[in-house]
């Protein structure tokens, strides 16, 4: 069999199952079926830079917000039994396969996680608070009474001087 055609089958199975959709695409394609979206074209343009690895956006859509990423496929020996009369060489370029994944329930989770974050930060902040508030408290009435006591002292000595 195609490992393209085991692969596309795979990634409509990972569709159905998880809603995230896989592409295998490239500039030339021997199917048309492979053939890139406006995306998928600049992002194979800029995989053609040696350095990169992976090109990826976040998008926001009116269906939603997606993560499309994609990564190089160069070409190997075992390519060219198909693709050599389309020009290829071993280490080409041949295309990408990457994935669209909806960012939905992801983005969902993110702003509960950071909303429980919050919440403990106020309730930290609260006690922090109310506890300087009871040593304030705690400290004040000490020195209160250590003047009373000091007070009472003082009139106890003055009162024994006199005798």
């Amino acid at each position: 069999m195609n490992p393209a055609y085991i692969l596309r089958q795979m990634m409509s199975d990972y569709e159905k199952m998880y809603g995230t959709k896989g592409i295998i695409t490239g500039l030339k394609q021997l199917n048309p079926i492979n053939k890139p979206d406006a995306w998928g074209e600049n992002a194979l343009k800029a995989l053609e830079n040696p350095e990169m690895n992976e090109f990826f956006e976040v998008k926001t859509e009116p269906e939603g917000t997606f993560l499309q990423l994609i990564r190089p496929m160069h070409t190997q020996e075992s390519c060219l039994k198909c693709h050599a009369i389309q020009g290829y060489k071993v280490g080409d370029l041949g295309g990408g396969i990457g994935v669209r994944v909806a960012m939905g329930s992801y983005l969902d989770l993110e702003r509960e996680t950071l909303d429980n974050i919050r919440k403990m930060l106020i309730i930290f902040w609260l006690a922090g608070m109310i506890a300087i508030a009871l040593f304030t408290f705690w400290g004040h009435n000490r020195i209160v009474n250590a003047n009373a006591m000091q007070q009472q002292l003082i009139l106890s000595n003055n009162n024994f001087s006199k005798v």
